[in-house]
């Protein structure tokens, strides 16, 4: 999934210890394998796993590529919000354990109720997501 560019990060590494790589065999193994990379099911996969495209794919590829690696990247950010939302939500549990005012602790119950909700509708969309539906109404 790199640039062609690649190439010159090898030979500059490859200088140091005195060998010159072979820029038509890198160029033919390259072609040979961005083909089989920027294939949807990959694209899917890379932003599934929060990885960057590198505008490495070939015009012919990238469109069908790019589809699913945004419809995967939006599983990821989904994802990342559940985790957030939970992490929140741990947070303010300690906090309510700790506290001792009667009126703190009934805005942190109201304020847990709430997340708790949000953390369960985002957990339904993240997994309709997963399936490639997209319902509306989440900031990913």
């Amino acid at each position: 999934g790199y640039p062609a560019s690649r190439i010159f990060d090898h030979q500059e590494a490859c200088a140091k210890v005195g060998v010159v790589p072979n820029k038509l065999l890198y160029t033919q193994g390259r072609n040979q394998g961005i083909e089989e990379y920027c294939q949807p099911e990959n694209g899917w996969r890379e932003g599934r796993l929060g990885n960057t495209y590198r505008n490495a794919c070939p015009a012919h590829l990238e469109s069908a590529f790019l589809r699913q690696y945004h419809e995967g990247a939006r599983v990821y950010e989904a994802e990342r919000y559940v985790a957030e939302l939970h992490n929140r939500l741990r947070h303010l549990e300690s906090a309510l354990i700790h506290e001792k005012d009667d009126r703190v602790r009934r805005s942190l119950r109201r304020e847990l109720r709430h997340l708790d909700m949000e953390l369960m509708r985002a957990r339904g969309h993240m997994q309709f997501m997963d399936r490639g539906f997209h319902p509306r109404g989440f900031p990913y």
